[in-house]
């Protein structure tokens, strides 16, 4: 009986240390979880242009203009001073308009329609201007023309033909002599 005595007064004992006891200090308070950093804005799209200024004495003037849009590069050009009618319009190899080259074609493939397969067209092939009342327009969405990268067509050349791109002959497309062109340059953080 003494052992069943002995541990009841320990029970009791021992509550009453623990009733009485002073509470416990709450569990200092976790810190209020960090805002996760605010990602920086992408930069603004890619946007260049080229003023378009006469070859020959053709008294012609204009600019292209291109912009990123949604992974492909929007083109859109006007140049006056042209007969009614349908103008070659490409992008050459050089880098200014002494010297232009050929048609842009970093992926050796062949002349052919802008509305082509990228397997079947120049990285240069944009087809034709369409000149009505004197102004020449042109305005397209392009999947293959790039901004940037290795086939970037920044520091080339824009240029404009005398006749009609027939889109087809190898290996420009027949479209006669060149009357225009502008270097093509960025126009956003230069």
């Amino acid at each position: 009986m003494r052992i069943a005595f002995r541990v009841v007064l320990s029970c009791i004992i021992g509550a009453g240390l623990v009733a009485c006891s002073p509470p416990e200090a709450p569990a200092p308070a976790s810190p209020p979880p960090a805002e996760a950093p605010t990602p920086a804005p992408p930069p603004p799209p890619l946007t260049a242009s080229a003023t378009i200024a006469p070859i020959a004495e053709v008294g012609i003037e204009g600019e292209v203009r291109f912009s990123e849009v949604d992974g492909f590069v929007r083109i859109e050009a006007e140049v006056r001073g042209l007969e009614d009618g349908l103008y070659g319009f490409h992008i050459h190899t050089g880098t200014d308009c002494d010297e232009r080259g050929g048609h842009y074609d970093p992926t050796d493939r062949p002349h052919g329609s802008p509305d082509e397969p990228e397997h079947l067209r120049h990285v240069g092939d944009l087809g034709n201007l369409v000149s009505r009342e004197g102004v020449a327009r042109y305005y397209r969405i392009d999947p293959v023309v790039s901004l940037d990268g290795e086939y970037s067509v920044i520091g080339r050349i824009a240029v404009v033909h005398h006749g009609e791109d027939k889109l087809l002959p190898q290996p420009a497309g027949d479209s006669g002599a060149q009357i225009g062109c502008g270097v093509i340059q960025t126009t956003r953080g230069s």
